[in-house]
């Protein structure tokens, strides 16, 4: 007998994205959330998506490898630039 498929849980996600988004929502009117959202914004000032991080390890500041790697890109760009003069 095979096992039994989980369905996924679409009400946490639901719950993780609404507190990004909507910050404040999903606790108690009048009272301070117990712990911040599980994500934020991205740290890449042209882009500034949303983002939900839920695994362990470090903290994320991009929404995706993308922005992370342009952002890196454009720094080693600069200090490159900067070296030459």
């Amino acid at each position: 007998m095979a096992p039994a498929r989980r369905r996924p849980r679409r009400r946490a996600v639901g719950r993780l994205v609404r507190g990004v988004l909507l910050p404040g929502a999903g606790h108690a009117p009048g009272r301070p959330p117990a712990s911040p959202p599980p994500g934020g914004l991205c740290a890449s000032p042209s882009c500034g998506r949303p983002f939900v991080h839920v695994g362990g390890g470090s903290p994320r500041r991009y929404c995706t490898p993308r922005c992370a790697t342009r952002e890196r890109v454009a720094a080693h760009r600069t200090r490159s630039a900067d070296a030459v003069r």
